[in-house]
């Protein structure tokens, strides 16, 4: 069976504050469409919803997913879209169910500076 989820409505962000003062936004890929591993239906407007990411007044935005796994998640187009709202994206990849690898690593030591920065100075991180 199938079941339709998240198709329509604001994108949910779940709020975590960090010591800082700074608010991590927890959030599934935005603009996520297609059939998912529990045999749900995601349909969401990437437009959409990297809008209430700008409305939710985000400073950055964190991919923590491959790059391959864009198309997996129905947005093939996600970077052209991302780069067109002026958000500052970072994309560090981790396997699903692994833990982070030297590419991970390496990414992360050029965008973690800049979560923890934006973090500290109470800024806003959404992180999908």
């Amino acid at each position: 069976m199938t079941v339709l989820a998240h198709t329509r409505g604001p994108l949910c962000i779940d709020e975590v504050a960090a010591p800082s003062g700074g608010i991590l936004g927890l959030m599934n890929c935005p603009g996520r469409n297609g059939l998912d591993g529990a045999g749900r239906v995601w349909s969401r407007d990437l437009a959409d919803d990297l809008d209430a990411i700008r409305a939710w007044r985000a400073d950055m935005l964190l991919s923590l997913v491959e790059p391959h796994e864009f198309i997996k998640l129905g947005v093939p187009q996600f970077a052209d879209a991302v780069a067109g709202t002026g958000l500052q994206w970072y994309l560090v990849p981790i396997r699903d169910m692994q833990s982070p690898d030297d590419a991970s690593i390496a990414a992360w030591r050029v965008a973690g500076p800049q979560v923890l920065a934006t973090l500290r100075r109470g800024g806003r991180v959404a992180l999908h």
